[in-house]
């Protein structure tokens, strides 16, 4: 059973009010380097300019775009 999609797309919930987009590709199937990627909608948020890849994800993980 696969636990996750290969691709998961959705508002970024640290810019959702102003429109910005989120996808993660977690197989790379959306680059030809064959790497997981998280991409953002330009222009970027401040949030996510600011952080890795995974420190982006492990802060909405904690919902820290909810304080």
């Amino acid at each position: 059973m696969k636990l996750t999609e290969a691709l998961i797309s959705g508002p970024c919930p640290f810019c959702h009010r102003k429109g910005g987009h989120v996808t993660a590709d977690f197989d790379g199937t959306s680059n030809d380097a064959a790497q997981p990627m998280l991409l953002h909608t330009l222009p970027y948020c401040r949030e996510f300019s600011e952080m890795s890849g995974d420190e982006f994800v492990q802060a909405v993980i904690d919902r820290k775009h909810l304080q």
